[in-house]
């Protein structure tokens, strides 16, 4: 893979799409990429999976519950360079253009972006990472689908200089990645983030329930225990729950079991059956019937698989 230089903002004339120019192709899908690797952080840290720059011909979708084999559930920060792309989520949808930038999840099945069949192609830089679903969730919802985002902000740079090493796979100090994240989402909500007290009281409700599946998931929560520690009735929130997210709770809620089911199967011995009963499935064999409805193939296929993944080129400091 060739390395790009950082891109200056010292010539004032310079377009949003002129400063990436150097990562231009034909071709479809990514003309740079590098995967980023950290260990020894606190199990709580964001970690940083990869930068990448692309671009996409026109008419390509990407759906939020698509399963994506190669990696663990994530969360993507995505800036177009040049073309356009349409993202929805729920009932919403907006067109984001050169110099736009969106957050997703994966899977989420409320969540889709493409790019128009009129559109020639749709040029993306996008950095992914896992950890932060929280604050990901909370500035989606506070947040328009799209907003302004500067090349020469100090996220996008360091995120080139990343992009600039001449491996395909960057060893990274994991302070220095949750510190990354952090800085981004930070920035997002800067660029785009409504007061709170301009949320409704609905939408304040999703957001705690959010909070909660994401800290209670793995301990196997469902949906009364849930309302009850919101204080309301459960069909009151999985009226209001439905409404905000398109999915009653009880089913997001075991799409944050399996995210949690991914990540122990990938970093831990448990046996499946160990995995099941601490994430709160009945059975093991509705666990394994649950994880293959998702993700194409059984608890025990996936960890062989993240167990024989190769890396891609050599390590860098």
């Amino acid at each position: 893979m060739k390395g790009n230089a950082p891109f200056s903002d010292s010539d004032p004339g310079l377009s949003f799409s002129d400063s990436f120019d150097d990562l231009r192709g034909d071709g479809i899908g990514p003309q740079c990429k590098v995967r980023l690797h950290t260990t020894g952080g606190l199990a709580s840290w964001p970690m940083p999976l990869e930068v990448v720059a692309g671009r996409v011909r026109g008419g390509i979708v990407r759906v939020g519950d698509s399963p994506n084999l190669r990696m663990r559930p994530h969360c993507s920060w995505v800036l177009t360079v040049g073309g356009e792309v349409i993202v929805r989520r729920g009932r919403a949808e907006a067109t984001l253009r050169a110099g736009q930038a969106f957050l997703c999840r994966y899977p989420d099945p409320d969540h889709t972006h493409y790019v128009p069949a009129s559109c020639p192609y749709w040029q993306n830089f996008f950095f992914d990472w896992t950890g932060a679903d929280t604050e990901v969730d909370e500035l989606r919802a506070r947040s328009p689908l799209g907003v302004e985002w500067s090349t020469t902000s100090g996220t996008v740079r360091r995120l080139r200089e990343l992009l600039a090493r001449p491996a395909g796979l960057v060893e990274m100090a994991p302070e220095r990645g949750a510190v990354l994240v952090r800085e981004l989402l930070a920035e997002f909500f800067r660029a785009g983030a409504v007061p709170e007290r301009e949320v409704p009281a609905s939408e304040r409700l999703v957001q705690n329930a959010l909070r909660l599946i994401h800290s209670r998931a793995q301990f196997g929560m469902n949906v009364n225990g849930l309302a009850r520690a919101l204080g309301v009735s459960p069909e009151h929130l999985a009226r209001v729950f439905r409404k905000s997210r398109g999915q009653a709770p009880s089913l997001y809620l075991r799409e944050e079991r399996l995210q949690a089911a991914c990540l122990l199967l990938e970093s831990g011995d448990l046996a499946c059956a160990e995995i099941a009963e601490r994430l709160g499935f009945s059975t093991p064999g509705n666990f394994t019937r649950s994880f293959r409805a998702v993700y194409g193939l059984s608890p025990g296929r996936f960890r062989a698989n993240c167990r024989h993944r190769q890396p891609i080129g050599d390590t860098s400091t």
